[in-house]
């Protein structure tokens, strides 16, 4: 007998899927951590939506044999542990890359042309606000996409359509990865985020990306540039960006992410006009939500079949004597 806990609903066709593979699926429809442990105690495999799982957790699951997250990032499992006890942590890149390639391109627009702004006034009967014409073009503007990944490289794409520069900075990337794409290649971060128009970020959260646009960084952005967060919003020091955006040292911003989730109705942030937001929807197109479920089922149903999936957080997890004769 196999179980698998869901923390939530999965797209009707894969939850479909799930049940005819497993004999047992249950969704707890929480991310509270003691209703979701009070399933995953005699759980072989879980699939994280919303939540998070902890070491401390992990240890009361004896036997839990994977977790599936919907998606990239997996800042919420606490990986290390995971690793420890030979539960690998699957993850699906690429499998909504398009949905957010396209969600980022959409706030790299509306921040160059103040679409959120020019749209309230206008219905506000400011007919003549068109007349700041506070807004710029991207022809031959610098695109600097921090990661290059599924998301980054579609990214790079609409960025041609435009015709944008696009330089890149990835320190897992060969240069020659990129610049055989026609793309620069830059070395060192500081160098791209003081040559950028718009700087648009691709990177997980890390303990070495947790805060990595701070005052500091920020401050080494060229004057009246753009920068969009499509990643994590704890990438970003939100009071470094309020004080930017209201300085004017930056044209615009556009966050897809914020730091707490949903943010707080009184967060500063939310009341900068030259900011666009979105609550965190970048990667939930129906086509994407849809395709970034079905492999994460495939991968819960084919490493409790005992196979090693590709895609996981961490590949040192294969290590473990667990997979040693696998």
């Amino acid at each position: 007998m196999s179980k698998l806990v869901v923390s939530h609903n999965l797209a009707a066709p894969v939850m479909d899927y799930l049940r005819k593979q497993i004999d047992e699926v249950v969704v707890a429809d929480s991310a509270d951590q003691d209703i979701l442990l009070s399933h995953l105690k005699d759980a072989d495999a879980a699939i994280i939506r919303i939540g998070s799982i902890t070491g401390e957790m992990l240890r009361q699951c004896p036997n839990l044999k994977v977790i599936g997250r919907s998606g990239v990032g997996y800042d919420d499992i606490d990986i290390v542990s995971a690793t420890e006890q030979g539960i690998p942590v699957t993850i699906t890149p690429g499998g909504n890359a398009r949905a957010v390639a396209e969600h980022t391109f959409t706030l790299i627009l509306a921040a160059a042309k103040n679409i959120v702004r020019m749209d309230i006034a206008t219905r506000e009967g400011d007919f003549y606000i068109r007349n700041t014409r506070n807004c710029v073009e991207l022809y031959e503007k610098t695109l600097f996409l921090i990661g290059f990944g599924h998301i980054g490289k579609l990214v790079a794409s609409y960025a041609d359509a435009f015709g944008m520069k696009v330089a890149v900075y990835d320190p897992f990337l060969a240069s020659s990865v990129v610049e055989g794409m026609g793309y620069q290649y830059v070395p060192v971060l500081e160098e791209g985020v003081k040559e950028a128009d718009v700087i648009s970020l691709h990177i997980p959260m890390t303990e070495e990306t947790k805060g990595l646009f701070d005052v500091a960084m920020i401050s080494k952005m060229k004057k009246n540039s753009i920068l969009v967060n499509c990643a994590r919003g704890g990438i970003i020091d939100e009071e470094a960006l309020i004080s930017a955006l209201g300085s004017g040292h930056l044209y615009a911003a556009g966050t897809d992410v914020f730091s707490v989730e949903p943010p707080p109705q009184n967060l500063p942030l939310l009341k900068a006009e030259n900011l666009t937001i979105s609550p965190h929807n970048a990667s939930l197109t129906e086509e994407a939500v849809i395709s970034v479920h079905q492999m994460c089922a495939e991968s819960i149903v084919s490493v409790i079949q005992g196979n090693k999936w590709e895609k996981v957080a961490d590949r040192r997890v294969y290590e473990h004597s667990i997979w040693r004769y696998k």
